[in-house]
């Protein structure tokens, strides 16, 4: 204590406050943090992206459900390979007024079978296969629309688990820096208030790290949820790494057309409306039946055969109505092609432009800030034992010290995220971050 202080007894008891309310709060974090700790989880399993996109593919509900409409499109193919079924029958015929010409009862017996004779089976056919790629399209496209989702939250979580590796490593300078504190106290240099303070900042610490931990909790569950894999821990493997010049990602604009997999699903979706029409400008061609069969008389026994033909009279139904709906429909998927190419590359260019912006906030910070950090960590130590600042001042310095690798995590998280949306825009999921 300072003879300013001996000398102002109103100093003194506000200091004497000061240090009760430190006192009772260091009590109140010391006690919550002796409460009983849940049981250690089990140890968690390393995943890379790569791995996290394989178990995305194998075991999301997502990815199962829609890999079943492939059934419904190998029955649409079976069907297609169909061919109209005969029609059997059997009349009879008896005299009801004048001559008997038929000897008694006459039996018919007839068969008629449907001929497409407009090719509609070939092209039900082409529309079944085309059908089928386009529902492999849209597995692909809602994989890769999962797979962006996967990527940031990986990234997330990537992210989480570092703020919490940062925490750990500030919490042993934070000892550090009381063992210093403690060893000023010790040897007369520092007051009693020093050690109370720096105590009640490694309790708040602690807190801080507390949360870390429940947010890479957090992110663990949602992930897991995701994949279909609940209950299981995984820890994301890797780094917040960034393409360094930005040059591959400026070139995702070449092949954008041929790499997209919602708008390979959109061109499907085209190719299949097409040939819906195709089919249905061929099923107005109207089928033709061929029948045969034979009469066969009851008295003085005989047998006659007959054969013949028949064909609808496209004189109402002309198929106008399927046809109008199936040139509508190829009209809307023509326009939602395009639309979606439209869409994405406007969204890509915004992607590369939001990404390039993020690169260089990271860049400027590293450079004007965080190089400067190991210098004014040594030169407030320095500092503080030669006197020249005190107990605030160099625990300011360990706040700004926090803060500045927090923002820093942040940007390069920032950055990982925006180069993912251009991957993502680009069709690139499979490049690595």
């Amino acid at each position: 204590m300072t003879p300013q202080m001996c000398a102002n007894p109103r100093a003194n008891a506000r200091m004497g406050r000061r240090l009760r309310a430190s006192l009772v709060g260091l009590l109140l974090v010391a006690f919550a943090a002796g409460a009983p700790a849940h049981a250690e989880p089990h140890a968690a399993t390393e995943v890379t992206i790569d791995e996290v996109l394989r178990l995305l593919w194998e075991h999301s509900p997502r990815m199962q459900a829609e890999r079943g409409a492939l059934e419904q499109a190998e029955a649409e193919r079976v069907a297609a390979r169909v061919l109209p079924n005969p029609t059997a029958g059997i009349g009879f015929m008896g005299i009801l007024h004048g001559a008997n010409t038929t000897d008694g009862l006459e039996s018919q017996l007839f068969v008629e079978q449907p001929l497409l004779i407009g090719g509609q089976r070939a092209a039900r056919r082409r529309v079944a296969d085309i059908g089928r790629r386009a529902v492999e399209a849209h597995i692909v496209a809602t994989f890769s629309e999962l797979a962006r989702e996967v990527r940031h939250l990986f990234i997330d979580l990537l992210a989480a688990q570092k703020r919490l590796e940062l925490m750990q490593a500030l919490r042993r300078e934070l000892v550090e820096i009381e063992r210093l504190v403690v060893g000023q106290h010790e040897t007369g240099v520092r007051s009693r208030y020093d050690v109370v303070r720096t105590a009640v900042e490694r309790a708040a610490f602690a807190t801080r790290k507390a949360e870390s931990r429940a947010a890479v909790d957090e992110l663990t569950g949602r992930l897991t949820a995701l994949l279909g894999l609940p209950g299981r821990r995984l820890k994301a493997a890797g780094e917040l790494a960034s393409d360094s010049d930005g040059r591959a990602l400026a070139e995702a604009r070449d092949g954008l057309e041929r790499r997209l997999a919602r708008l390979e699903a959109a061109r499907r979706d085209e190719e299949v409306a097409r040939g819906r029409l195709e089919v249905a400008r061929r099923e107005r061609i109207p089928d033709l039946v061929l029948g045969g069969g034979a009469a066969v008389t009851s008295h003085d026994y005989s047998t006659a055969g007959f054969i013949g033909v028949a064909i609808d009279l496209p004189v109402f139904d002309r198929g106008q109505g399927r046809t109008a709906k199936a040139e509508a429909d190829l009209q809307r998927a023509g326009l939602r092609r395009a639309m979606v190419a439209a869409e994405a590359l406007a969204e890509l260019e915004r992607a590369l432009s939001y990404s390039e912006q993020r690169r260089a906030t990271l860049e400027t910070f590293e450079r004007g800030v965080a190089e400067r950090l190991p210098e004014m960590r040594e030169m407030v130590q320095e500092a503080y034992l030669s006197g020249q600042v005190g107990i605030l001042e160099l625990l300011d310095a360990f706040e700004m010290h926090l803060e500045i690798e927090l923002r820093r995590l942040k940007l390069a998280s920032a950055l990982a995220h925006a180069e993912t949306a251009v991957l993502a825009s680009a069709g690139l999921l499979d490049n690595e971050l």
